[in-house]
């Protein structure tokens, strides 16, 4: 059970006619996120993952192990990637550079951070 709307959002994967393959996890929470590694596990890989609940505060870093992306849509403004409360860098109590290290450890992927414009991908 959670009290967390965010972890009954939709997840949806897509495939594209290149083989490519997208996971798109919406506003997806940690315990949401934990139930889908738990279902899905390995399967969970994908060449393309969109970044839960803005890249903060969303799904665990397992969950993104699991899915080992090659590129991370971001859908983040400049102010939360840089977790600027409007005090500077990494003045703000969201988890977006939390997020970040996972994803640097995780390995090279490109990312596509909204606050950047528009980038074609595929």
């Amino acid at each position: 059970k959670t009290q967390n709307l965010n972890d009954t959002s939709l997840v949806y994967r897509m495939t594209f006619p290149n083989g490519k393959v997208a996971l798109f996890l919406g506003d997806l929470a940690e315990l949401g996120g934990e139930n889908l590694a738990n279902e899905y596990g390995s399967r969970l890989k994908s060449d393309i993952v969109q970044m839960s609940h803005h890249g903060q505060n969303g799904v665990s870093k397992r969950v993104y192990e699991l899915i080992d992306p090659d590129i991370c849509l971001w859908p983040t403004p400049k102010w939360l990637w840089e977790n600027d409360s409007g005090e500077g860098f990494n003045t703000g109590d969201w988890l977006t550079l939390d997020t970040r290290s996972w994803m640097d450890e995780i390995g090279e992927q490109v990312h596509a951070v909204m606050k950047d414009g528009d980038i074609t991908l595929i």
